[in-house]
């Protein structure tokens, strides 16, 4: 008989048994979290918006919104869906595809260096091709209620 600590998990052939169990265990629990955190990082803005400060409340709508970027840059750009739109384009996609919106509210977050008229133009045109409410999203003052 030896004396070594793991005798007691032998095998029939004589050789030492390691259980892996639970170094099993924390694999699939690292998998787990790494798809979580994947899932998380895609829905991020692929853009930075600085968005303009406001205070105040918001009623909630209902359901999900749709989210509708306005960037400043050399010529301003509509994100919608991951992708940048001219007016024209974002105009010709909802006459096209008019069940996109059909009722659904759309928020609106604006760059504050972005151009006032645009964005004023893809309200017009969301609530024209059926959208909900179309409100402007702000960022909250310290202490303040709102989105």
């Amino acid at each position: 008989m030896s004396d070594l600590p793991f005798d007691a998990n032998d095998d029939a052939d004589g050789s030492a048994g390691i259980d892996l169990t639970s170094m099993i265990d924390v694999t699939f629990l690292l998998i787990i979290f790494w798809l979580v955190v994947a899932s998380i990082a895609q829905e991020q803005p692929q853009h930075q918006i600085s968005l303009a400060q406001a205070a105040g409340n918001r009623a909630a709508g209902v359901g999900k919104p749709l989210l509708v970027d306005l960037v400043a840059s050399d010529k301003d750009a509509i994100w919608y869906n991951g992708r940048s739109w001219s007016l024209d384009t974002f105009n010709a996609h909802f006459t096209e595809q008019p069940l996109e919106l059909d009722g659904r509210d759309v928020v609106l977050r604006v760059d504050r260096k972005a151009d006032a008229e645009l964005a004023n133009r893809v309200a017009r045109l969301c609530r024209l091709h059926g959208a909900g409410a179309v409100s402007f999203a702000h960022r909250v003052a310290a202490g303040g209620g709102g989105t």
